[in-house]
């Protein structure tokens, strides 16, 4: 069973983004290139190569100043510094578990300490998905004029655990039903990204 699901950008979803961009108002057809290009890029999708031609047809967009780079630092930006802030937040107040933990009836105990956790969780998520698309806006300007020697060979933390994991979601992907699965975790990705710009943009 897939135990990754894209387990970052799930969580995110589920945190409301407290930071906007002031600069940048909401460009629909940025914001899709940018969506677009981060589901294209994650390893476990295998869908890299259709990544080359979205460049290709959007190349301006892609090198460096081009709308789709601008829009990935600026939501990147944003979305490490909610997760930063929704830390910190989390950090300078008591736990939840230490809140409530005595409070919960008999049996609920530990649901405390689990939402303490989720909440962490997403903090974390937000500070993760923004340093992916900063990392991309750093690698896709060269990799759009043709040189992807820094998109290859760099990777953010997190890239680093999906590309370990490739193997054996290749060996997934040919069981039933495992590459559809797999599959829509692009569109998950897509549109999760997607739904981030609109709460950070408009």
């Amino acid at each position: 069973m897939l135990s990754w699901r894209i387990p970052v950008l799930m969580v995110a979803t589920l945190l409301s983004i407290s930071f906007k961009s002031e600069a940048l108002p909401f460009d629909d057809a940025s914001v899709r290139l940018v969506a677009r290009a981060y589901a294209l890029s994650m390893p476990l999708l295998f869908e890299e190569n259709e990544l080359i031609p979205l460049m290709a047809a959007n190349k301006t967009d892609f090198l460096a100043g081009g709308r789709a780079i601008i829009y990935m630092q600026a939501l990147g930006t944003a979305l490490v510094q909610a997760g930063v802030a929704a830390g910190a937040q989390i950090n300078s107040d008591p736990s939840v578990s230490k809140k409530f933990g005595g409070l919960m009836p008999p049996g609920l105990e530990s649901l405390p300490a689990q939402a303490d956790a989720q909440m962490r969780s997403r903090a974390n998520g937000l500070i993760m998905v923004g340093q992916e698309l900063l990392w991309l806006s750093q690698v896709l300007p060269p990799a759009a004029n043709g040189d992807y020697n820094l998109y290859n060979t760099t990777a953010t933390p997190f890239r680093q655990q999906l590309i370990a994991q490739v193997p054996t979601y290749r060996i997934y992907a040919q069981y039933p039903g495992g590459l559809a699965m797999i599959q829509q975790q692009e569109l998950l990705a897509e549109n999760t990204i997607y739904n981030l710009a609109i709460q950070v943009f408009k």
